[in-house]
């Protein structure tokens, strides 16, 4: 399944659930489109500002650190 049949999928999940519960859910969804500003946004080919992470260990890493050593990949995954 892709991530739009995904998102598809439980937007119409929420549409079923009783109005006290996909009223919040549907509200924070478009506080989060009013708010996103994709100017600020990084863009394709943009350098991220310096930054610290927590590495798979839970160590806090900084780029600048990483970079000074070695290039960086960063790969962001969704889900536990």
């Amino acid at each position: 399944m892709s991530l739009n049949e995904q998102y598809t999928s439980i937007l119409d999940w929420i549409k079923t659930r009783p109005v006290e519960e996909s009223d919040s859910i549907l509200k924070a969804k478009a506080d989060i489109i009013a708010a996103f500003d994709l100017k600020k946004a990084i863009q394709v080919g943009s350098k991220l500002p310096p930054f610290t992470l927590s590495d798979a260990t839970g160590k806090q890493v900084s780029s600048t650190d990483l970079l000074a050593k070695v290039p960086v990949l960063i790969s962001f995954y969704r889900g536990g």
